[in-house]
């Protein structure tokens, strides 16, 4: 006995690997790729404070520009509780699937990570055991 692997079976493995973390009320879900996350350094420090991994925005109805979902990729500082947003994707259908309609970078910016807050919860996710 063998057995054939095909892409859709490969597509099923990569939906797999997105968790999700929040939904709010107008129906918008944020997932974390758990098989994105890695640890790295922030800035000039030898540590490997920060976390790095890639959300994905997953939105139940089209909003004006056409997108229906937004893959981020962010930074996480563990240890000072900030976040920065390095990369933007948006595509026409859910999941991150479908037509790329916008591919830019983000701004880099380090936030502070506001208690009780959506980013505080993928902080605690992503940043357990720093």
């Amino acid at each position: 006995m063998f057995f054939i692997f095909s892409p859709l079976v490969l597509s099923n493995q990569e939906i797999s690997d997105w968790r999700s973390i929040y939904q709010y009320e107008n129906g918008r879900r944020d997932f974390i790729d758990i098989n994105s996350l890695t640890s790295k350094r922030c800035g000039f420090s030898l540590a490997f404070w920060c976390r790095r991994f890639s959300e994905l925005h997953d939105y139940a109805v089209m909003k004006i520009n056409n997108e229906m979902s937004v893959k981020h990729i962010v930074d996480y500082h563990c240890k000072r509780k900030m976040w920065r947003l390095i990369r933007v994707e948006s595509y026409r259908e859910n999941m991150g699937r479908g037509e790329l309609l916008l591919d830019v970078a983000g701004d880099a910016i380090w936030k502070k990570i506001i208690l009780d807050s959506v980013e505080d919860e993928k902080y605690k996710y992503v940043c357990r055991g720093y």
